[in-house]
């Protein structure tokens, strides 16, 4: 069964949470008096989470173009306290050790990416790259305590404005779209990463410009929602 804007307008409505509003389900019902059905009102992408009824109160297909947004490609400037990873002797940080065997990042993978790694900061340093460019970074903290964060961009960097692995990706006939780097580099050179939950007006503008028609988004599992939302957003171009 498929909803319409008209449906929800007659559906009992629940509550708010975030940016979706919540309904009873007309498929499932309500028996605990709690509604799960999720409507984002901007992107028309809708869920139940009992149920699993799911889609959109849009048309999935339009000739809708985004003007492809003007960003900087300047060559990003790397800290120097970030040194290359496959350059590293054999006596490396414990933490990154660590890391790297639970994201089981091999030397391949280690060198392809262009992985740093910061003594310093405790952190490892992923470069953004663009038609050959370091253009942003994003940084992940290998040592999460004193309140600091588990990612941020490097200074001056916007990463969000990209999709992660575009080189590699963008012209592949199949294509699959994930949160973050490391889902990337576990998945494969036909990933795409997000940097997130959420696809931004700038990664609209590179994704009309990717040569796949076959996509897949693969959240993580507390992304139900989120992922529906990218995938009504991205559907508009295939």
């Amino acid at each position: 069964m498929r909803l319409t804007k008209r449906d929800f307008d007659r559906l009992g409505f629940s509550r708010i949470v975030g940016d979706e509003r919540v309904y009873y389900c007309p498929r499932c019902g309500s028996e605990d008096h709690r509604g799960h059905l999720f409507w984002n009102q901007i992107t028309g992408a809708y869920f139940c989470y009992k149920c699993h009824l799911k889609g959109y109160t849009t048309d999935k297909k339009s000739d809708k173009i985004i003007p492809v947004i003007d960003v900087d490609l300047e060559e990003a400037v790397l800290p120097q306290d970030f040194a290359p990873i496959w350059q590293m002797d054999a006596n490396l940080h414990p933490l990154l050790v660590a890391f790297l065997i639970k994201k089981e990042l091999d030397e391949n993978t280690i060198y392809s990416r262009k992985l740093y790694f910061s003594c310093l900061r405790q952190a490892i340093l992923i470069p953004v790259i663009i038609n050959g460019i370091t253009v942003a970074a994003q940084i992940r903290n290998l040592f999460e305590g004193e309140g600091k964060p588990k990612y941020y961009p490097l200074k001056e960097t916007h990463p969000s404005r990209f999709l992660y692995n575009w080189d590699n990706a963008h012209d592949q006939h199949t294509v699959v779209i994930t949160e973050g780097p490391f889902d990337v580099m576990r998945i494969g050179n036909h990933a795409l990463g997000l940097f997130g939950t959420t696809i931004t007006k700038y990664q609209l503008a590179w994704f009309q410009q990717v040569k796949a028609k076959n996509v897949t988004v693969f959240l993580d599992n507390n992304a139900s929602m989120s992922a529906l939302a990218v995938e009504a957003a991205l559907t508009q171009f295939l």
